[in-house]
């Protein structure tokens, strides 16, 4: 599932009478024209429409002729990412984008589904593809993009790119929620539809509109709203060289961007790095709150004039995509001039399903189907038709009928509802229901199946989780219970397995006894004070474990259970001393925060964004130890993100 976010900066009252008429190639015509405007700027060199298309027939002599050829393209963002692209298409050939970030056993996958005739990637992947194919053991012709990127074209013609819309124009490569990856197969009107629906109803792209190329181009969003959507419309592209604050903010400047499409982290860290500075002074701070209250567009977008210059000056749309945008940072942005448009989509619909419009902005909701698109709720479920939904995955057709019925409806795996006027709200995720023998639904989320208690043992405070038993049953929720159980065994510090001992030994004991294999773990017998039936020895055989009895009746056997839980923490070091663990509630909680905060840390350079955007998190999580050591973070820590960002007059 991806969902979209639409931040305009047009005026709510006449934003669709203002839409300026776009002619759409049609079947057969030029998908991209040649003329002498600037179709990409990279740097400071700057590349028309009519160099693009003579690279594009230069590059696609290295590409076999033979249409539906299939041909990857791994590599970070530059002008020879574009040439490649619609070489592709002007030999009438497939285009499989490729992480530049995959793991080499990632891309030997889509190599051996995918079965390509061609690759291009940069000098800087080479030894990437190469390792995947030497994994695959295929002999496959690999093109490096830079070797021709800044080649001499004024000899060459341009390349004939014609719109057909019932080829096959890209497979994007998606794991969705499970399983190994799946290639969607998106022909050239499941892009279309999204190019017109857009184009129709917000004026997002135009010929004058500069777009912003800035993730990653594999992903689809990016790829058609970044590359596809503002050539077909005859507007330029700025390749921003990094995800670093600075490059953007120079391209954005240099480049007079209109259109700026990136991911909610990233429009949660350029907020919070803006009211970061807006809350050092209680001014501007107050300023903030008034505009907020007022919600008036023209009041914020004077208030805060400085916010849209370090923007640019130029910024029509931000679009955000790959997630839903977090309330506070939509209202966030709102406060500063910028209303926040929320949508939703998914790979398998290239990609939008439902957007807001800017007259009809509706917390929760992700606004109304995109033209050419209808949505309905089939038990629950959210489920999409129309030109936009994908063919098929690719060699998938088990897969396909599980998502697409025999009626066409794409079944989003995503819980909603709708309301009278067509507004489309998320609810939850369908893999979280379990329909019970009665037909009731039941959301496991929440059901817990397990009694959390934190415990002091020796002045050792322990985190201790009562777990559902380790059984084979029939039952749903009760199944689920099972799995928690032995999610629970894997990652615990220390298993205590409780055995009765007024019972013999049975076949799910020997099974618990086994998952226990490797793991530190106690052997707890209960019930000693009734007549012993357990054959404690033959246990003690089988889990080579040591074995405690106690009975909570007479509370005999507490005190070594307590000792032999301290022996394995310590596990036969010297004690740490005073002040090394912390048991109250309020320290717990600023330490998951911190640790949290660190996870979003990770989760920022797993998208490559720059050590700027990462240093938000870092500079939270040490805000948040700092909460409990009662020490203040200063600004030598940690460079201030976006300082340069200010608000004036």
């Amino acid at each position: 599932m991806t969902d979209l976010g639409l931040i305009s900066e047009e005026g709510h009252n006449n934003q669709t009478s203002t839409i300026m008429a776009i002619i759409l190639p049609t079947q057969g015509e030029p998908l991209i024209k040649s003329s002498c405007r600037v179709a990409i700027m990279s740097g400071e060199r700057e590349i028309t429409y009519s160099d693009l298309l003579r690279y594009a027939n230069l590059y696609a002599k290295y590409i076999p002729t033979e249409k539906g050829t299939k041909t990857i393209i791994l590599g970070e963002n530059r002008e020879g990412w574009f040439f490649a692209l619609y070489a592709v298409w002007c030999n009438e050939g497939v285009v499989i984008p490729v992480d530049a970030a995959a793991t080499p056993d990632d891309v030997a996958y889509i190599i051996n589904d995918a079965e390509p005739e061609c690759i291009w990637t940069t000098s800087a992947r080479k030894d990437l593809v190469a390792e995947a194919l030497n994994l695959v053991g295929k002999d496959i012709r690999v093109n490096i993009i830079d070797d021709y990127e800044n080649a001499d074209v004024s000899e060459e013609k341009e390349a004939d790119i014609r719109l057909r819309l019932e080829d096959l124009a890209l497979i994007c490569y998606t794991s969705g929620t499970t399983g190994s990856p799946k290639g969607v197969m998106l022909t050239y009107e499941n892009i279309m539809v999204n190019v017109r629906a857009v184009s129709s109803e917000v004026e997002i792209y135009n010929a004058e509109r500069r777009t912003l190329v800035l993730l990653p181009l594999h992903h689809v969003l990016p790829l058609v709203g970044t590359v596809v959507m503002p050539m077909i419309i005859g507007g330029g592209v700025a390749i921003c060289p990094s995800l670093s604050a600075a490059d953007i903010m120079t391209t954005l400047k240099r480049g007079e961007i209109g259109l700026m499409i990136g991911v909610p982290r990233l429009w949660q860290t350029l907020y919070r790095g803006i009211k970061a500075k807006i809350d050092a002074s209680p001014v501007t701070r107050g300023l903030f709150n008034i505009c907020r209250k007022a919600d008036n567009r023209t009041l914020s977008r004077t208030i805060f004039k400085s916010v849209h210059k370090k923007l640019g000056g130029h910024i029509t749309y931000l679009v955000s995509g790959g997630a839903a945008l977090d309330n506070e940072t939509a209202i966030g942005l709102k406060t500063l001039g910028l209303d926040v448009l929320e949508g939703y989509g998914m790979t398998e619909a290239a990609p939008m399903i439902a957007f807001t419009r800017p007259d009809d902005i509706v917390p929760g909701s992700v606004g109304l189907p995109i033209h050419g698109c209808e949505v309905i709720v089939i038990n629950g479920e959210l489920c999409a038709r129309g030109k936009n939904v994908m063919s098929g995955y690719y060699k998938r057709e088990k897969e396909t009928a599980d998502i697409i019925d025999k009626n066409g409806w794409l079944h989003t795996g995503d819980l909603g509802r709708i309301d009278e006027k067509g507004r489309i709200f998320i609810t939850g995720r369908m893999k979280e229901i379990i329909v019970l023998s009665n037909g009731k639904n039941v959301n496991p989320t929440e059901i817990e199946h397990k009694i959390e208690e934190y415990a002091d043992i020796g002045g050792v405070p322990l985190r201790i989780i009562d777990t559902a038993g380790i059984r084979a049953t029939e039952d749903a929720v009760e199944r689920i219970g099972v799995e928690k159980a032995r999610a629970h065994v894997k990652s615990a510090a220390l298993v205590l397995a409780l055995f009765d001992g007024s019972r013999p030994l049975e076949a799910e004991d020997e099974e618990i006894l086994a998952l226990l294999e490797g793991k530190d773990a106690l052997i707890i017998v209960t019930k000693s004070d009734l007549p012993r039936v357990l054959d404690t020895e033959r246990l003690q055989n089988l889990a080579h474990l040591p074995l405690i009895e106690i009975t909570t009746k007479e509370e005999e056997g507490i005190s070594p259970l307590a000792a032999a839980i301290l022996e394995k923490v310590y596990d036969g070091e010297e004690r740490l001393g005073e002040g090394s663990f912390v048991a109250d509630l309020r320290t717990k909680n600023l330490l998951e925060a911190a640790a949290d905060h660190l996870t979003a840390a990770i989760s920022t350079m797993d998208q490559g964004l720059g050590l700027d955007f990462i240093s938000i998190d870092l500079r939270s999580s040490l805000e948040k130890l700092g909460e409990i050591t009662g020490e203040t973070v200063g600004d030598d820590v940690l460079d201030e993100i976006f300082s340069r960002f200010c608000v004036g007059k």
